[in-house]
């Protein structure tokens, strides 16, 4: 019994702490080599043996308590999957195909997810310590990123970079939702919700404008299920908004670099709102000859790029079932779309990299399996506690590439996997 009290505990351990990298460090993390390949890339394998093995699992035993209907589409996906690249002569044995198809292998994660929460119950202290990880990514990112781990990254990993906004906007929906499951009856709670907000929306607001309007949405789905313990507790109300407005602005210096002088607090928060031009983004698309576009460069070219996808997938006979997964997307496959490093493949759109990968088809089978999670919660409140989670992330995945890579996508469909249990799908 000991033994294996202990062994569930040293599990539970490397687990989290592995997410806790995960979190922190972002793509940096994930392109570390190990033994020839990305630790990414071992994310996107265990991924697939995790789909694999619990889905067979799940559909003969029933032990998991999934629903038919997402264990049915979790196989169709796979079955497609198989027969497309028979079909089109792509090898198996390539690591490509996987990675062009990773959205569908880091679906294993949603059930791992389950199982893990079926295992592991969250502790309050496991909680507490994501807490503490979330302010302390956010001292790397704005206050202080040491020298060694910079060297460390450009050793090790493929690649160095600083987390992105997407991945801070993940750290704080998954935190945050946490703490609203756990904490919920405790109105002291949405106070905290509030400083944490207001810590973390300039960098948002300075990094991206789709995290910073997937944090704003986010921000008033939270305070609308919140609104029982803010009318209960209006006295103190006062004194937490105080708290949130004196963190937005100290942290809006800390991010512009200025000095933390209250006469400049309105020149401050103006220059990190500017930095995106946040406030002239959203209205800046217009349509001619039948084709979006927009004044801002970042926003045109993703329209061009979404635009170019659907375009070619028509005219090329692919709408049904995709290109398939053993080159790049054709839209992709311009210089000038590649960045800096001639690197990037991604459309910058999650539910497009589906559409042109495996088609219509897989679409269908992929917004399927999320809305039967979200229509099999229960009851009302826990439907709402689901989109509470959902919502922010495909926000922010509709105008980012976070879900074309693996590290993302892997913390969000475990702790989508983990609601889900806790739910009682």
């Amino acid at each position: 019994m000991i033994n294996k009290f202990r062994l569930k505990s040293v599990t539970n351990f490397i687990f989290f702490a592995f997410i806790y990298l995960v979190l922190i460090f972002d793509r940096a993390f994930s392109g570390i080599y190990l033994k020839g390949f990305r630790i990414g890339e071992y994310m996107v394998a265990i991924g697939l043996i995790c789909l694999l093995t619990l889905s067979i699992f799940s559909f003969k035993y029933k032990s998991l308590n999934i629903t038919n209907r997402i264990t049915l589409a979790l196989a169709l996906l796979i079955l497609s999957f198989i027969c497309l690249n028979l079909v089109r002569g792509d090898n198996f044995g390539t690591p490509y195909v996987y990675k062009a198809s990773s959205y569908i292998w880091i679906l294993g994660y949603l059930l791992l997810g389950y199982v893990f929460q079926k295992k592991f119950q969250s502790t309050k202290m496991a909680i507490i310590s994501l807490n503490i990880t979330l302010l302390i990514s956010y001292f790397l990112g704005v206050i202080y990123y040491p020298e060694f781990l910079i060297n460390f990254f450009t050793t090790y990993s493929d690649k160095f970079d600083f987390p992105k906004a997407s991945m801070y906007l993940l750290f704080y929906v998954i935190v945050t939702h946490l703490n609203f499951e756990q904490f919920k009856k405790n109105p002291i709670n949405y106070y905290y919700f509030l400083s944490l907000s207001g810590l973390f929306f300039p960098l948002f607001i300075f990094k991206s404008r789709g995290a910073f309007l997937a944090a704003l949405i986010y921000f008033i789905f939270y305070s609308l299920l919140s609104k029982k313990f803010i009318i209960t507790n209006l006295k103190i109300l006062p004194f937490a908004l105080l708290a949130g407005i004196g963190a937005f602005y100290i942290s809006s210096f800390l991010i512009s670099g200025a000095k933390i002088e209250p006469e400049k607090s309105t020149v401050v928060v103006s220059e990190v709102f500017e930095n995106k031009e946040t406030s002239d983004a959203f209205i800046s698309i217009y349509l001619e000859e039948g084709r979006l576009y927009s004044r801002d460069g970042n926003i045109n070219w993703r329209l061009q790029i979404w635009q170019d996808v659907i375009s070619n997938s028509i005219e090329s006979n692919h709408v049904l079932f995709g290109y398939g997964y053993g080159d790049i997307i054709p839209a992709m496959d311009d210089p000038q779309r590649k960045g800096e490093d001639g690197t990037n493949e991604n459309v910058h759109n999650f539910l497009l990299n589906i559409f042109a990968r495996g088609g219509l088809f897989h679409l269908l089978i992929y917004i399927f399996i999320i809305y039967e999670i979200y229509k099999t919660s229960k009851t009302t409140s826990n439907q709402s506690s689901m989109l509470l989670l959902l919502l922010p992330i495909f926000i922010v995945s509709f105008f980012d590439a976070s879900m074309e890579n693996p590290h993302f996508p892997f913390l969000f469909y475990f702790f989508l996997g983990r609601l889900t249990n806790e739910l009682k799908l």
